[in-house]
């Protein structure tokens, strides 16, 4: 499993994440790892797929969080499968 980091942005008032995220086994498409995400403990305001290939198993993601934040950002895959991404 791959993450790339593509970009954050912090203004007006939201954390705005890009991040292209990579494997061979899990549908990353699956609108249930917004669900089980989080940064910094806050779940995401919006999460949009802005592309998805081979079958989810790539796709770039647009993660949107209310307020300013910094902190771990968790990828909660699957119920057993949880990814974290400190300090960002």
């Amino acid at each position: 499993m791959d993450v790339d980091v593509i970009s954050v942005a912090r203004r007006e008032g939201t954390t705005t994440l890009r991040l292209s995220l990579n494997n061979h086994q899990y549908d990353l498409s699956d609108p249930a790892i917004a669900a089980r995400s989080s940064l910094a403990g806050t779940a995401p305001a919006s999460w949009k797929i802005l592309s998805s290939g081979s079958g989810g198993h790539h796709a770039e993601v647009e993660a949107v969080f209310e307020g300013e934040k910094t902190g771990d950002l968790l990828l909660r895959i699957t119920d057993t499968l949880t990814l974290t991404i400190p300090d960002l």
